[in-house]
């Protein structure tokens, strides 16, 4: 029995590290694309361009998570495909309406939506926004979906491709300065969301089970995931309003050079730790899942993910933080050293979300979405507040991006040690009546 019991184990954790290296492996060439070719493209766009894009990208990222009803987040948990499927039925039916209601409302309020959106530099966008926020809804569906399915080599081909689409249109459209760089991601979001759909057809092509999508069972899992859009979407819309208020706020109160210093920096910074980050998360989420319905806990997986990440991060964290501002002026050009100050400060709280957020799954999978809803508050709340003291009390963008970085150190910490928690064993006990 002991001998089974190991044999398993040794499959599972050879299963992991496959699963988490195919990930990489797809990553690592979707973020070799746009680092490789971001120099040029910082030669040809002026970092207004960059601010131009990066606000544009954080309102269709903050709608689109409106557009699901963060359902999609559900589609991992059910142990029948059929459910899943309806789930994402569920997902693409609600994104549709709601960009269809936002391209009602622009038209309807199309005077005052523009003079606001003008004031941003925001008009000239306008009328993409609902082809893109219903787009990042089905490619958010369609990947959880994969993911579910252990369809990794799917996703790191969809990373791959949507990637190239994008910076292939962008460096296309340079004779466009000022909306080549939107222009050209709404185009590869096109392109990426094309290719997921007829990836997820081929997928159940292959499948020996009978499909059956009907809007009774599409009714029946919106109902028995009700808790998803109730605590999860005011939570995650928190949560995504903080993390893209910097460009916002720094829009407003800097100008879109400063949102495109600021872009840039996290442009180039995320696409290297999304490179692990990302795959370990989708990994350790779907293993976590299993482990966490058949055992009700998981905590000797989250210890080894935790140690795996913060080995691989002390080392490069440290050397970035010494050499980041000559990096960027040397990759960029002069007119970008700014961004590198952004980085250096940026760097604390970078390395604290590299070693926390990938465990932060366990928010879901242990159904604590109120204790989410809870910390995605303070975090939405010292966005916002750490941001307008260095504007108003220091008028000094620097200040702002260093009380930013220092006040999520602090929230990243917390969030890791309430993912912890959630992993050890009678974590799901205590929640019995």
């Amino acid at each position: 029995m002991n001998i089974l019991l190991k044999c398993s184990q040794k499959i599972i954790q050879t299963s992991f590290l496959r699963n988490v290296f195919t990930l990489i492996t797809g990553t690592a060439l979707s973020q070799f694309i746009p680092i490789l070719l971001s120099p040029v493209l910082t030669r040809v766009y002026s970092p207004q361009a960059f601010g131009s894009l990066a606000l544009y990208m954080s309102v269709s990222t903050i709608l689109a998570i409106l557009a699901t009803g963060r359902y999609e987040q559900a589609i991992i948990l059910p142990d029948d495909d059929n459910d899943s499927l309806n789930i994402v039925a569920l997902c693409i039916g609600i994104a549709t309406i709601f960009s269809f209601s936002i391209l009602l409302g622009l038209f309807v309020f199309w005077q005052q939506i523009f003079l606001l959106a003008k004031h941003w530099n925001f008009d000239i966008f306008l009328k993409l926004l609902p082809i893109t926020v219903l787009l990042l809804a089905i490619y958010q569906s369609l990947y959880y979906w994969f993911n579910r399915s252990k369809l990794y080599r799917a996703i790191t081909l969809n990373r791959v491709f949507l990637a190239t689409a994008v910076v292939i249109f962008q460096l296309a459209l340079y004779k466009f300065p000022d909306a080549g760089l939107v222009v050209g991601y709404v185009l590869g979001q096109i392109i990426g969301v094309g290719y997921s759909i007829f990836q997820i057809f081929t997928d159940l092509r292959s499948k020996t089970i009978p499909i059956k999508i009907s809007f009774i069972s599409i009714k029946k899992q919106a109902e028995r995931y009700i808790k998803f859009p109730r605590f999860l979407l005011i939570g995650h819309m928190m949560n995504a309003i903080s993390g893209n208020m910097p460009i916002i706020l720094f829009q407003g109160f800097y100008g879109s050079s400063f949102s495109g210093f600021y872009s840039l920096t996290f442009r180039v910074i995320t696409l290297p730790m999304s490179l692990i980050g990302n795959a370990i998360s989708d990994v350790f989420r779907e293993v976590a899942s299993r482990q966490y319905i058949a055992e009700g806990q998981c905590q000797k997986l989250f210890l080894k993910t935790f140690k795996s990440l913060l080995l691989m991060a002390i080392v490069p964290f440290a050397i970035f933080f010494l050499v980041s501002p000559n990096l960027f002026t040397l990759f960029f050009g002069a007119e970008w050293s700014k961004a590198g100050t952004y980085a250096r400060l940026l760097s604390p709280m970078l390395f604290c979300q590299f070693i926390t957020i990938p465990l932060c799954s366990m928010f879901i999978i242990a159904e604590k979405q109120e204790l989410d809803l809870v910390w995605q508050v303070a975090r939405m709340i010292l966005s916002i507040g750490s941001i307008w003291i260095g504007y108003v009390l220091y008028r000094s963008d620097n200040t702002s991006v260093l009380l930013f970085s220092l006040s999520f150190c602090v929230l990243y910490l917390v969030s890791g040690v309430m993912s912890y928690s959630f992993s050890c064993p009678n974590s799901r006990v205590k929640e019995a009546p």
